[in-house]
């Protein structure tokens, strides 16, 4: 067979055009298209086959003498424990933990406990646009545009659609396919010389969905599925590599999936009168954002030793409730208007004075299935609590509180030529800017963990636990967790004010120079906490909470010894991160002559946040990197950006060799030659040391 893993990319596409009316109407159409496969080795830890068998079966750890009808030697029982029956031995104890223990393949030949083969992601991609141009006249032009991007992911590990090493097993993966669609309708009406009028409108239509994929239909249900109705879930054992499905997939019957709905409607009006150029306008859109995850829908187990796993005796089982609803559609409109001047005070200085207002209506989800907390600190343990008047620990009603009636943004500018003779010069500007209606991560934690309408059922046996497992899983009263993904209610409009100021300077030899000043501050950034509910600090020294690490086994056991004893981990969906960016940035440009042009490019900067992005963990590559020291005092958190580049430096040149001045077959060789090169130089990106285990 093929030594090495195959990667093969396919891109092939064409475009096509014309006029449908001669001078007045005409099309213009692309398609294009990705077919890649990327194979990689995927080597997984699997058990011995002296450690498989049939529900009854006694399995031996090969030390001592084999006792009579066991199967064995399975050495990754490990040795005998302490106190333990000799010769020691596992028994399996049902066929589901039997079915469980062969889903393993065996060792690979060559292989001591570890199984290879060559697993393959695939990819296919299919991208189209269409436009229409028309013109009523000379005055009255218009284009209608419709795009649509069709993707299809294949990945052999059901974690990660697209990971291309790890762990995989044959039978088992997963599959994610969106699909994007874009109308637009664009018409441009000149009134006169000094007053033109640009309206569009558009619709768009974006959609995502995954799903595990599971190639023997027995994995759909008993004796495999934790959860009836549900596909197999993931089983993690110490020293042994996860199989079945991954809890952030669904199954075929259940994916999860986001779906947004966009309807667009704006307009601008350009009027210029005199030194002056204004500008009017508005922008309303209309949003309905379809959620449905399945995170854990089809649940969890794990096992802290490979003899507990055979044994049949998990550690823990969780799952998301059965008969939570995460299904829910959230509507709201967003509206803008603004006005802008660009006036030529004088020859030499010109003003750029704006304000904008833009605001959102409240989010409504559209059946009503919407609920908020309080109080955090005040909130009782599910399912008490609830109630549906205003005060009580839970409230029936909206997710977030609208405080966007207030978002008036003005912006400033101004160019100023110094002298007068167009060499020097002098730009600056400032603006506020609102970030209104991005509130994706807001729905996506609204639907996870959220009474009354989901929750997150957990058995906590403990590494000493003897419950033999049983499919599907039937959870006690007590089960119900103690974990909560809920959003701030009291949430603040992000914000940033930006800031900058160039001086421009023209140098001989068609070259120029601009030194700039560039800044921001951000404040109510988009920001997920994973650990608002915290342990509180055992000391606090010089203004620093530290935590003791012997008070991690009570974080989760009820009452906890939380700020809220009621609860465990809570991830809160809030609006307290803040931003700072400073720099300075040079560059220095020559324009083509003599056959020679260049540009470089250096910036010094820093950016410095408590946690901006809504998905930092993911930006920071870093597990836990979403927790933060102390919710309460965020700028125990402040320090560089995921993204905090310190020197920059980009340089990029163009030469085109003389000419010879002759027709000889010689010269047609020699003559037409460019040589370019780009340079990019720049520091490391900082990193942050982050434990293994949160202590809070």
């Amino acid at each position: 067979g093929r030594r090495l893993p195959q990667f093969q990319r396919n891109n092939f596409g064409g475009a096509f055009g014309g006029p449908i009316k001669k001078d007045k109407t005409f099309f213009f159409g692309v398609f294009e298209a990705l077919r890649q496969g990327q194979g990689f080795t995927a080597l997984d830890n699997v058990l011995a086959p002296g450690c498989k068998g049939s529900a009854g079966a006694v399995i031996w750890n090969g030390v001592g003498t084999q006792p009579a009808g066991s199967i064995g030697p399975c050495g990754q029982l490990g040795n005998n424990p302490s106190g333990a029956t000799l010769p020691y031995t596992v028994t399996i104890p049902n066929a589901s933990v039997a079915d469980f223990i062969n889903l393993y393949p065996n060792p690979s030949p060559g292989l001591t406990n570890q199984f290879t083969f060559g697993a393959r992601n695939t990819t296919s991609v299919n991208y189209g646009q269409m436009r229409v141009d028309h013109t009523f006249s000379a005055s009255d032009m218009a284009f209608v545009r419709y795009t649509i991007d069709n993707a299809m992911q294949t990945g052999a590990s059901p974690s990660s659609i697209v990971a291309a090493s790890g762990v995989a097993f044959p039978g088992i993966s997963a599959q994610g396919q969106s699909r994007s669609q874009y109308l637009s309708l664009v018409e441009n009406h000149i009134f006169s010389p000094s007053l033109l009028n640009s309206m569009r409108a558009s619709y768009s239509r974006t959609s995502l969905i995954s799903w595990n994929v599971f190639g023997n239909s027995a994995l759909m249900s008993a004796p495999y599925s934790f959860v009836a109705g549900f596909g197999m879930g993931g089983i993690t054992t110490t020293n042994l590599s996860t199989i079945g499905g991954s809890t952030t997939n669904g199954d075929p019957s259940h994916p999860t999936f986001h779906t947004q709905n966009l309807y667009t409607f704006g307009d601008d009006l350009n009027y210029t009168k005199g030194k002056n150029a204004f500008k009017f306008g508005f922008l309303y859109n209309r949003f309905g954002q379809a959620e449905q995850s399945q995170f854990n829908s089809i649940g969890a187990l794990t096992f802290t030793s490979i003899a507990r796993f055979i044994a049949g005796t998990p550690d823990t089982i969780s799952s998301l409730t059965p008969g939570s609803n995460l299904n829910k559609y959230f509507t709201y409109n967003t509206f803008g208007f603004y006005g802008q001047d660009d006036w030529r005070v004088t020859s030499r200085l010109t003003l750029n004075l704006g304000l904008r207002w833009e605001f959102m209506t409240t989010p409504q989800e559209l059946n009503g299935k919407q609920s908020y907390l309080v109080n955090l600190f005040a909130t009782t343990a599910y399912p008490a609590g609830y109630a549906t008047t205003p005060g009580a620990a839970w409230v029936y009603g909206p997710v977030i509180n609208n405080t966007s009636l207030h978002n008036f943004s003005p912006r400033v500018g101004f160019a100023w030529d110094v002298r007068g003779n167009g060499k020097t010069s002098v730009r600056g500007g400032s603006g506020l800017f609102y970030d209104v209606g991005n509130l994706g991560e807001y729905f996506d934690q609204e639907e996870l963990t959220i009474p009354p309408y989901s929750s997150t059922s957990t058995i906590n046996y403990g590494s000493n636990g003897t419950t033999i497992l049983n499919t599907p899983v039937t959870y006690p009263a007590g089960a119900l967790g103690t974990s909560l993904h809920t959003t701030d209610y009291n949430y603040k409009q992000p914000h940033m004010l930006q800031y900058n100021l160039t001086v421009e300077q023209q140098l001989p030899g068609n070259m120029g120079l601009s030194v700039s000043y560039v800044g921001s501050r951000g404040w109510s950034l988009n920001s997920p906490n994973s650990q608002f509910n915290q342990v509180a600090p055992t000391a606090v020294v010089n203004g620093t909470p530290y935590w003791d690490n012997k008070l991690v086994a009570c974080q989760s056991i009820v009452p906890t010894c939380r700020n809220n004893p009621n609860w465990g981990q809570v991830t809160l969906q809030t609006t307290d991160a803040l931003s700072w960016y400073n720099s300075l940035q040079v560059v220095v440009n020559k324009r083509l002559s003599r056959g020679l042009e260049f540009q470089g490019a250096y910036t010094y900067a820093q950016a410095l946040d408590t946690g901006t992005g809504a998905l930092i963990s993911a930006e920071c590559s870093s597990s836990g990197a979403d927790a933060g020291v102390y919710p309460s005092n965020r700028y125990l958190d402040k320090g560089p950006s995921c993204f905090d580049v310190r020197n920059n430096l980009r340089f990029n040149l163009m030469y085109h060799f003389p000419n010879m001045k002759s027709d000889s077959f010689v010269s047609k060789l020699a003559n037409g030659w460019w040589m370019g090169n780009i340079v990019s130089v720049q520091s490391g990106y900082t990193f942050t040391p982050i434990l293994a285990s949160t202590r809070s």
